[in-house]
């Protein structure tokens, strides 16, 4: 059981709930409880700070909702894995922006190959139907946990010879950008909540039902023209996407039927 490395009294006097979920999440972000050990006992937590039994649950409850930690009925609470933040920012990579917090990227290429683009494909490319645009489909990978499946269509005359890429290795906007010569300008995107499909879930290496985030975006480059059309599926609770709220990366709540965050940025390369 991990010992309590953070007190109370290093955070602010507010109410015991903040000061006790402070000191768990305090202890978990330093290091001192590492992912999967198991957290102080609610009899602890309360002998050690003179909170009551039901405020200590209350904060456990809280933080096994938020994805902080997990329980295993007779044993107790524990820490769960680190969740990897993706945000929502303008046309950097996924794998760029995982990197940057330390985490080793993979990918595996699922499909890539060349369709014609259908009425409904072609009008989110702005492309003319039958027009050839290129499929990739990767399961992308963080510290080698499967977490991400994507999907991207990108019309092939802006890219020729795109299909000869490797792109379990390379990173999609990099290519864009340092093969191609491509300025790109903007995205939109769409953040749905949904529930897996079984082969999601089997590629995810989790049971059914599991929760999912959805993101559909387009990019465009500098001077309009749309660059790629992706579809990505962030498997359960141990991703969060953060998003800005500056003019330019601003992100509102629109009252559609799916409830969907609209937004404009970027959700992994």
């Amino acid at each position: 059981m991990s010992s309590l490395g953070v007190s109370m009294e290093q955070n602010a006097p507010r109410t015991l709930h903040e000061r006790l979920r402070a000191v768990i999440v305090a202890n978990i972000g330093s290091g001192a409880w590492a992912p999967h050990s198991q957290i102080t006992s609610e009899r602890e937590l309360c002998q050690r700070y003179g909170v009551s039994r039901a405020t200590t649950r209350k904060v456990v409850s809280d933080l096994v909702h938020e994805g902080v930690i997990y329980t295993v009925a007779g044993k107790g609470a524990f820490v769960s894995d680190r969740p990897f933040r993706q945000e929502l920012k303008p046309l950097t990579g996924f794998a760029e922006d995982l990197q940057g917090q330390g985490i080793a990227m993979g990918s595996t290429v699922r499909r890539f190959e060349r369709i014609e683009a259908d009425e409904t494909l072609a009008g989110r490319l702005r492309i003319r139907p039958g027009s050839a645009v290129v499929h990739l489909e990767r399961l992308r990978f963080a510290d080698g946990k499967p977490v991400a499946v994507q999907t991207s269509f990108i019309p092939e005359h802006l890219c020729p010879g795109l299909l000869h890429i490797d792109f379990s290795r390379a990173s999609l906007y990099e290519t864009f950008r340092g093969e191609y010569g491509l300025s790109l300008g903007d995205a939109d995107t769409v953040v749905r909540p949904d529930l897996a499909q079984d082969w999601e879930a089997a590629l995810s290496g989790g049971g059914m039902p599991l929760p999912v985030l959805r993101t559909f975006q387009t990019t465009y480059l500098t001077d309009g023209r749309v660059i790629e059309y992706c579809l990505s599926t962030f498997f359960g609770n141990g991703f969060e996407l953060t998003v800005g709220s500056s003019a330019h990366r601003g992100v509102c709540l629109s009252p559609t039927r799916s409830e969907a965050f609209h937004g404009r940025g970027e959700s992994g390369k």
